[in-house]
């Protein structure tokens, strides 16, 4: 038995095209929701996977690049901080630190 070929009309062509665009901007926008809030979770490796995958679909998506943007400014302040944070604690004795969070 051959396998038939099913001629699709023109109306089944466009919903079957419009209906693939649809699933791939809801991809792309579950993708760059989920990038941020792995942001808003401080888990930023993987918020940045998420929201270049996003822009690998669509690299014009303003939103993605906006969120990619506030990770990245996000990122840098933890990382200043926990560099401050260091050096505070290097520069404070442990026993004038102690007294500090005591008081």
């Amino acid at each position: 038995m051959q396998a038939q070929k099913v001629k699709l009309g023109n109306p089944m062509k466009k919903r079957i095209l419009r209906n693939s665009m649809v699933t791939l901007a809801r991809m792309i926008i579950s993708y760059a929701a989920r990038g941020l809030a792995y942001g808003f979770l401080q888990d930023y490796d993987h918020g940045f996977s998420d929201l270049d995958t996003a822009l690998i679909f669509n690299p014009d998506n303003g939103w993605a690049v906006f969120f990619k943007g506030n990770l990245e400014e996000a990122q840098a302040h933890r990382e200043a901080a926990q560099e401050n944070q260091a050096e505070v604690h290097e520069e404070i004795a442990p026993s004038e630190l102690e007294t500090m969070l005591n008081n």
